[in-house]
């Protein structure tokens, strides 16, 4: 998927972060945003590295954070 459609699925995996925090349920938070990091690190790499290496934000040596190891 390209970051603009997974930019259109946000209410799929935004709404289970709301729901525990509006229930006050810190174990459901912490799943909600395992969750929500895990489908982000799946489907919403970068098309163009290389490019955006040369133009884009990666030509400031900046990398996502879900590459970081956890």
């Amino acid at each position: 998927m390209s970051t603009m459609i997974v930019s259109k699925t946000t209410i799929n995996w935004w709404y289970g972060l709301f729901k525990a925090i509006v229930q006050q349920r810190r174990k459901g938070l912490v799943n909600q945003i395992t969750v929500a990091c895990e489908f982000l690190k799946e489907n919403a790499q970068r098309a163009h590295p290389k490019r955006d290496r040369q133009s884009g934000i990666l030509q400031y040596a900046l990398e996502p954070a879900f590459y970081a190891s956890v």
